[in-house]
């Protein structure tokens, strides 16, 4: 993948349309003559404008110079970065602290709007803590754009790793916002996660349910006030369907082998275990109860994360192949063998890298 070159772009769209304009230029602008970008209240919240004006007054200033595009039909210019200074401003202006009317701006002489668009994003992106909800919007108004320059030939490469690049995360972590951002439809939900009553993982998981089991999950907001990761799973069980986020174990007859066993020797014989994983029809996916405890209790499932669950049925497969590998290289017969054994092992191993990323992104 050619790596995207953002000041690259900037560079060579400055040369063609600036007109022989300096790239940058300081200048002090009346707050009149600014105005915010629409686009920003799209993506982020314009909020705490009050404590901003207070610590605006305190340092007796604006102490980082808003970004600005340059002047339009009417004199006036667009904000790329600093709507928010802009408004505390306004505000101390409006509390009759006149000599904040005035503020030092960097007007950056670029008339392209994808690229100012790419600015408002990028500056936006490092300048505070974003909420949840803010870099979902962040995310798909990145990817559109870059969409759109990819399609005027400006752009190479897979939109999602420039997008992963430019926004310091993983892809795994963008196809994630994008699943929210196209498939939590509860209204409900979605203002739940837009307030940040509910978080990027429960948002997430809730992404991945039909609308009825969305409802479901709502339903809490009424009981709560907000929505947990664990309100999704319980929303997702239905009594006699199958909730899709359900992790399907890589040994389904583990339950049946028990119940064959209690026939033949019946429950009494068992051990206290045993009967607790009949009792629970346990499928022995979530590897909590690899130390016997003797005492009978409920499936844990719901307590380890799907992660782990996968993460330990690769470990297990992958001991496997290694005790065969082992086994078929004691013999001169089975170098072969234990050479494509010992091949599986290491891919597993390299799975098992994969999910621990996706885990922490």
């Amino acid at each position: 993948m050619a790596n995207f070159d953002l000041m690259g772009l900037m560079s060579q769209a400055s040369r063609e349309s600036a007109g022989g304009a300096p790239k940058y230029e300081m200048r002090k602008l009346m707050l009149q003559e600014l105005y915010p970008n629409p686009d920003n209240q799209l993506v982020y919240e314009v909020k705490d404008i009050e404590e901003l004006a207070d610590a605006i007054e305190i340092a007796g200033g604006v102490l980082h110079n808003l970004v600005v595009a340059p002047a339009d039909a009417d004199g006036r210019h667009m904000i790329i970065s600093g709507e928010r200074r802009y408004r505390a401003c306004c505000l101390l202006v409006d509390r009759g602290e006149r000599q904040y009317s005035e503020v030092n701006c960097i007007i950056e002489n670029e008339r392209d709007k994808d690229l100012l668009a790419l600015m408002l994003l990028l500056t936006n992106s490092t300048a505070r803590q974003l909420s949840d909800a803010e870099k979902v919007r962040q995310a798909e108004h990145l990817t559109a754009v870059l969409k759109r320059m990819q399609e005027a030939g400006r752009v190479e490469g897979r939109i999602r790793d420039i997008a992963s690049k430019m926004l310091s995360t993983s892809s795994g972590q963008l196809a994630r916002y994008h699943a929210i951002a196209e498939n939590l439809q509860d209204p409900e939900l979605k203002q739940a996660f837009h307030e940040g009553r509910m978080g990027i993982s429960a948002a997430y998981e809730a992404s991945r349910l039909d609308a009825a089991e969305q409802k479901k999950v709502a339903d809490t907001l009424g009981k709560e006030g907000k929505v947990s990761l664990q309100h999704v799973a319980k929303a997702a069980k239905a009594e006699e369907e199958k909730p899709k986020t359900a992790y399907c174990s890589l040994h389904p007859k583990h339950h049946e082998k028990l119940i064959k066993k209690m026939e033949m020797v019946g429950i009494e014989n068992m051990t206290p275990c045993e009967q607790c994983k009949i009792a629970t029809e346990c499928q022995n996916c979530c590897r909590v109860c690899e130390t016997p405890c003797n005492v009978q209790q409920e499936c844990r499932k719901e307590q380890v994360s799907v992660a782990a669950i996968l993460l330990a049925e690769l470990e297990d497969l992958r001991q496997r192949h290694e005790k065969l590998a082992g086994k078929y290289g004691a013999e001169t017969w089975g170098k072969s063998l234990a050479e494509k054994q010992q091949q599986a092992a290491q891919i597993l191993a390299q799975l098992m890298d994969l999910v621990k990323e996706e885990e922490q992104a």
